[in-house]
């Protein structure tokens, strides 16, 4: 059988928790050769990885960025990038649900 699924490795990612969902959101982050864009989902009691489906607003490849959680809304909001050894003060808020971007 098939190896679960989990994020690749990587560094400059960001994560934050949902202590009501028991759920932990990883975004972005550098594998070593690009910034990569993928959302993945960790439910804590499970223990399970799943990577959230992109849509055509899901926000650019990105690493080193700052991420928070607004439990209420279900947003997640980023802010910042790094690019080619340039920064960006790019912001995006994105709906967690199905990771649609404003």
């Amino acid at each position: 059988p098939p190896a679960p699924a989990c994020p690749p490795m990587r560094a400059g990612h960001s994560m934050v928790i949902d202590p009501g969902e028991q759920t932990i959101y990883l975004y972005g982050g550098y594998d070593g050769t690009v910034e990569l864009d993928d959302l993945w989902r960790y439910h804590l009691p499970s223990g399970v990885w799943k990577e959230l489906p992109k849509t055509i607003n899901t926000p650019y490849s990105r690493s080193c960025q700052q991420m928070c959680l607004d439990t209420r809304r279900k947003r997640i909001y980023m802010l910042g990038r790094f690019i080619d050894y340039d920064q960006s003060n790019d912001f995006r808020v994105s709906e967690v649900s199905n990771f649609e971007a404003y």
